[in-house]
């Protein structure tokens, strides 16, 4: 049986770590985009890519590159802690080679500073509940993208689902919370409350004091989010220059009377929306 190079063991053995780093349920969605991009493949043979919101092990911009791409531009508001997770240990920067055809950035997805016409595709992943000016966003996606150039985008837990107050935080108190392994809000119960009422129904229910009103403060008030609803997203696609296909994708989360009361329609069973197209 033929041996493993070192550089084929040490590749695996970075996969695996990183794989184990992250929940079951992102590399599930993780799977999910590609697949989703399956009917796309052919646009990325040659192309120059611009990723928005990059993962913190490269995942994504590395995918993208083995699809065929030429070029890959991975791009986060800070970059420091990526580049420190696949082993650069770069405290300052803000561009970094990663390997021969991926490039890591520090850039604002509403603000690159690409010039106009720079990239073949735009793709970002569980992105679209994240920026919170989605319309600049959506404007320099046009700008720098070159005629006829494609895009996608994905995202969720979206706001009006089950867990779409996106849970991921740390307390002061050294706590970790997040929506998919230590969630102590219940499904839609951030539909429910303001801050303060979400605060007192964490406490009845035995979370500390000081926990609760961190909970409650990154639900509401939190810049990693959007909170916008499906409708909204929709309705800022539509008023770009952008050619665009939204698909949604549901939930079988039991959705509580009061909850369906307020919120009448089906945006409440709607868990995550992917959206691809083209600039005319």
């Amino acid at each position: 049986m033929n041996k493993l190079t070192d550089e084929t063991r040490d590749k695996n053995n970075e996969e695996k770590q990183g794989l184990q780093l992250i929940s079951p349920g992102k590399i599930i969605a993780f799977e999910k985009t590609f697949e989703e991009l399956s009917p796309h493949l052919h646009l990325f043979k040659n192309a120059v890519v611009l990723e928005f919101g990059c993962d913190g092990f490269l995942f994504s911009a590395k995918k993208i590159k083995s699809m065929g791409a030429q070029k890959v531009i991975a791009t986060n508001l800070k970059i420091e802690h990526i580049a420190k997770r696949i082993g650069l240990g770069i405290d300052r920067i803000d561009k970094v080679n990663v390997s021969d055809g991926i490039e890591l950035m520090a850039r604002d997805a509403t603000k690159t500073g690409f010039d106009p016409g720079s990239f073949d595709i735009v793709f970002g992943r569980a992105l679209l509940e994240h920026i919170t000016d989605l319309s600049m966003m959506l404007s320099e996606t046009y700008r720098v993208l070159k005629p006829g150039g494609f895009f996608y985008f994905d995202g969720g837990p979206l706001w009006m689902c089950g867990h779409g107050h996106h849970l991921w935080m740390q307390s002061s108190t050294g706590t970790r919370y997040n929506f998919v392994e230590n969630n102590p809000i219940k499904p839609y119960e951030h539909l429910l409350f303001d801050a303060a009422g979400l605060a007192d129904a964490l406490g009845s229910r035995g979370v500390n004091e000081k926990d609760a009103s961190e909970i409650s403060e990154y639900v509401y008030h939190g810049k990693s989010q959007n909170r916008l609803r499906v409708s909204e997203i929709d309705e800022l696609f539509r008023k770009s220059k952008l050619v665009y296909h939204l698909k949604k994708f549901t939930s079988n989360k039991v959705i509580p009377d009061e909850v369906r009361a307020k919120y009448p329609g089906d945006e409440l069973s709607v868990s995550r929306i992917s959206v691809h197209g083209f600039k005319p």
